[in-house]
């Protein structure tokens, strides 16, 4: 009996003795093969070779690379910092190179170096920003791309797309490399004539400079510089840039320089310098209730319940600007609750179709290349009309006039609206420049 416990109970236990050396042996790295660690040691060497000193190297690596394929996918950096070189026989090497070991990204690279129409190679650098961490690859040709054309590329109705696209890729793959700041520090300078284009350079600058301490000076100067420019949109820029220096823009030169575009002759310059003053208060980059308003935190259901309020509030005033308008044009003013009413159906309709008409002409604009400027100018004057003739289609029937008059109150409501949210915006900004004198003083 014990014989026939014992046999069966041996055999089990060397059957999982069996199964445990089985799996031991599948857990085991498998190791490298040696025509695998061959391949690897050659793409590395080939990858030296692409920065010798010596044309014959590198156009022999670049070839070898090609014969490789695929697998010298590692290489294709190196590639493309070889085919953006000043030797045309490198550089086309290189891409041929390149074609074989990553075919999608040659595509793009093609597109970027030698495509003319800026949208083109716009669209084929968000293609390589699609690539995530992958697309770091192609760093050398974005860099090249930005440097061609940041201070040539026609920017009449607004900034090359091309060079906006690059100069957030290099953001996100280059944001400490000297290279890049040091084609943003050109580009940003007076010698610069493309305004647009230029005012991408100064406020790129301001966002890495946290990044790249050694070259704060530089770009301080250079942004301060760019406030003292003609071109409002520069100054803006240079504004823009200033503030996101934070404790950097705190000297007296800086502070002064931006007390005097307080009081500049275009609007935008002036809102501009107030915005950056109070970031350059703050030591911080943008406007926090803690730091600046001293307004404590306050719990989600109280923000969308304050949220709740201004909307109210807004929705009222509306409706007495309804009712001001009537009365200017000698209409009987509806009553406050049909006045609400009216401007909730009309802000909803004319919203919604206003909304439609901007995405429309952006995606337009982008297509024809005629500029986001432009595109923008095209969709507020659509809107307005499409608002008015909305209005007009509701005032006739509800408020019972004439075209001319529904037409009438339309202006006279726009015009109010105009008036009264800008002293409100000029309320707003007084009252955040008092509190900015009183903490200075304190």
């Amino acid at each position: 009996m014990c014989a026939l416990v014992t046999r069966p109970a041996a055999f089990c236990l060397l059957l999982s003795l069996a199964g445990f050396g089985i799996a031991q042996e599948k857990d085991k790295p498998k190791p490298e093969k040696p025509e695998e660690k061959e391949k690897q040691e050659a793409i590395q060497r080939h990858i030296r070779n692409l920065k010798s000193s010596f044309t014959a190297d590198r156009i022999r690596a670049a070839q070898e690379l090609a014969k490789i394929g695929e697998d010298a996918k590692p290489a294709a950096r190196a590639l493309c910092e070889a085919a953006v070189e000043s030797n045309v026989k490198v550089a086309t090497e290189a891409l041929e190179a390149l074609e074989k070991v990553w075919p999608s990204l040659h595509k793009n690279v093609v597109i970027i170096l030698a495509e003319k129409e800026p949208r083109k190679r716009a669209e084929a650098i968000k293609d390589i920003l699609l690539l995530e961490e992958d697309g770091d690859a192609a760093t050398p040709v974005i860099l090249e791309n930005l440097k061609r054309h940041i201070a040539t590329s026609n920017d009449f109705f607004g900034a090359d797309e091309s060079v906006a696209f690059s100069i957030d890729a290099l953001k996100r793959y280059a944001a400490k490399s000297t290279s890049f700041v040091n084609a943003l520090l050109t580009a940003a300078g007076p010698l610069n004539s493309k305004g647009n284009n230029r005012a991408l350079a100064l406020i790129a600058l301001g966002d890495l400079a946290e990044e790249n301490p050694k070259s704060v000076p530089q770009i301080k100067k250079t942004l301060l510089t760019g406030m003292g420019d003609r071109n409002p949109k520069v100054r803006v820029a240079a504004l823009k840039g200033i503030a996101n220096l934070g404790k950097n823009a705190k000297d007296t030169a800086t502070l002064n320089a931006i007390k005097r575009l307080k009081l500049d002759s275009e609007a935008e310059v002036r809102e501009a310098a107030t915005a950056c003053s109070i970031n350059c208060i703050m030591n911080n980059a943008a406007l926090t209730r803690e730091s600046y308003l001293m307004i404590p935190d306050i719990s989600p259901l109280l923000f969308w319940l304050l949220v709740a309020v201004g909307f109210v509030l807004a929705w009222l005033l509306a409706a007495l600007i309804l009712r001001s308008a009537c009365d200017l044009c000698s209409v009987e003013a509806p009553g406050f609750l049909k006045a609400m009413l009216l401007v909730l159906v009309h802000s909803i309709v004319a919203g919604s179709i206003g909304a439609g008409i901007h995405f429309g002409f952006v995606w337009l604009g982008q297509k024809t290349g005629a500029g986001a400027g432009l595109a923008t100018l095209f969709s507020i004057v659509f809107s307005l009309l499409v608002s008015a003739a909305i209005a007009v289609a509701i005032y006739i029937p509800t408020l019972r006039v004439r075209f001319a008059k529904a037409v009438g109150i339309w202006g006279w409501q726009f015009f109010i609206s105009n008036v009264v949210y800008g002293v409100l915006f000029l309320l707003l900004v007084g009252g955040i420049t008092t509190v900015e004198g009183i903490r200075r003083l304190i």
